[in-house]
């Protein structure tokens, strides 16, 4: 308190973490994304199409004008190896319904409970009632990638959490085996990353954060704004953007693969209920999470920090207009 006494406003990017000493002293500013940038710009169809091919994330059946990118994206295979992500066969990202779950390798991703409720995912399809949601969620797909750990030079668990999550991968069915994709992401060039994180959450159903501790989870704001459904959880940084219901829907326990299996069912039949809540999604990232309302936010602080003309002993042209 003694070093903070100076200052007169304080900036957090959640209401949770303001501390008491700080009441009334304190401004919150949701970190934000810019939607002109690679990672979140608009594809159209065919830059869609090329991203997938150039980044072997879908197979090229037709000649084509655009390269392949620096380095592919890599997939698990049942030697343990990674090997392009076209291989063993082609995931079908824009035939099927996908779950992708986009983060660093690290524990408190959740990335482990979320594959141990796919399986039981498809064990609900097999019990539908219709032919339709029996296709449907027999033919989803779980992506789960992250950057290639060898180009993060500050996340040495990265190694270990991959690991965990392939041994995981190893102890399922092939059957399971083919619909489960653990995908390596290069970092050699950061556009090429960018527009392979793009292209991965346009072609999802759904986009799951199964974090079990988040402070602001950017890739939820992606998301969102490219009008995807969010499964997200409870924890401070992902409730603050989606509303249960209205955004997509929150797991109470990220470590519980039950639930986690039954909130992906009900979003994954439900094809009217996805749309509404892509919507409110691209609205609300539209309203509360884009760079202009940070900048907005932004000037607001300093006006309001800034010296008024009684403060300040003298008038200011400036503050008057």
């Amino acid at each position: 308190m003694p070093w903070l006494g100076a200052y007169d406003r304080t900036v957090f990017s959640l209401g949770e973490y303001v501390p008491s000493l700080l009441s009334g002293r304190a401004g919150i500013i949701y970190p934000t994304v810019d939607p002109l940038d690679h990672k979140n710009r608009e594809l159209s169809i065919h830059e869609l199409t090329c991203t997938l091919t150039s980044a072997a994330l879908a197979a090229s059946t037709r000649p084509s004008l655009n390269p392949s990118f620096d380095a592919p994206a890599l997939r698990l295979q049942r030697d343990g190896l990674f090997a392009p992500a076209t291989q063993p066969e082609d995931l079908g990202l824009v035939f099927r319904s996908i779950v992708t779950q986009i983060s660093r390798w690290d524990h408190l991703k959740g990335f482990v409970p979320l594959l141990q409720g796919f399986p039981l995912l498809k064990e609900r399809g097999a019990e539908q009632r219709t032919e339709q949601n029996k296709q449907r969620l027999g033919l989803t797909r779980l992506v789960l990638a992250g950057p290639d750990p060898e180009g993060v030079q500050d996340d040495p668990e990265a190694q270990e959490v991959l690991r965990e999550v392939c041994e995981v991968w190893r102890g399922l069915s092939p059957e399971l085996q083919r619909d489960v994709a653990v995908v390596k992401l290069p970092m050699v060039s950061p556009e090429e990353n960018a527009l392979m994180v793009n292209a991965l959450q346009r072609c999802s159903s759904v986009v799951a954060q199964n974090s079990l501790q988040e402070g602001f989870g950017l890739t939820v704001t992606e998301a969102m704004w490219k009008a995807r459904p969010v499964l997200g959880t409870h924890v401070d940084g992902i409730h603050a953007q989606v509303t249960d219901g209205e955004h997509g829907r929150l797991v109470g326990d990220p470590e519980n693969p039950e639930e986690i299996a039954a909130k992906l069912g009900e979003m994954l039949v439900d094809e009217e209920a996805r749309r509404v809540w892509g919507r409110n999604a691209r609205f609300h990232a539209t309203e509360h999470a884009l760079i202009f309302t940070q900048l907005r936010r932004g000037l607001g602080l300093w006006l309001d920090t800034a010296p008024t003309p009684s403060r300040a002993g003298r008038e200011d042209p400036r503050l008057k207009a």
